[in-house]
């Protein structure tokens, strides 16, 4: 779903029979006219804070923006969801009930290729809370039900060949749940190793 924008210019590249070079040059500028466009709408609909202008203006961040990777178009398309949660909680009642469904597939596109995501899910049905419209909490539904199913077939198909691994996802995630405190110790001890967190912070700035 987020890579709509690079396979429609790698699409049109192949159709028009142009090169590798200018098909990837394409898909980019679809990427950022994307991503772009869907920054616009989000402070059409709410201004973002200053904090997240100053995310958005960070080396790595505008970096992103500008790559064709699912990056940029994941961190646009999570600015979008946000202002129309933030609309919907100043407007309550009175928003517009129909912002349900383009927040619905949004927050879905993102959940299922962002796994770390999978929290957003609850702002639908805190939506649907504050303005009693059910159109919210079908959008909710629909999403965690179609996120659910793309994670399950995700898990059980998915095989990363850049790392060789005896163990499937789908094991390595039934041990965790059977372990659960072993998870939050390698949690802890990889988020308190200090060349990670050097490297984390040069990656978050750029």
């Amino acid at each position: 779903g987020l890579y709509l924008p690079q396979a429609t210019g790698l699409w049109i590249g192949k159709y028009f029979n142009l090169s590798v070079a200018n098909s990837y040059y394409l898909a980019k500028a679809l990427v950022i006219l994307s991503s772009c466009t869907l920054l616009i709408v989000s402070c059409l609909l709410f201004r973002p804070s200053a904090f997240v202008f100053a995310i958005l203006f960070m080396p790595m961040s505008l970096y992103q923006l500008a790559s064709p990777s699912l990056d940029g178009i994941a961190t646009a398309t999570l600015v979008f969801i946000l202002s129309i949660f933030f609309y919907t909680v100043i407007h309550q009642k009175d928003s517009n009930s129909w912002l349900a469904i383009p927040m619905g597939i949004s927050i879905f596109l993102l959940t299922a290729s962002r796994a770390h995501s999978l929290p957003i899910l609850l702002l639908l049905y805190y939506s649907f809370y504050i303005t009693k419209n059910k159109k919210f909490l079908f959008a909710g539904i629909a999403a965690t039900c179609l996120t659910a199913l793309w994670l399950y077939i995700s898990i059980k198909t998915t095989v990363d060949r850049r790392v060789i691994n005896t163990v499937l996802p789908a094991e390595i995630l039934h041990f965790y749940l059977n372990n659960v405190l072993t998870f939050f110790k390698v949690f802890i001890a990889t988020v308190t190793n200090g060349p990670y967190m050097a490297f984390d912070a040069r990656s978050a700035i750029g």
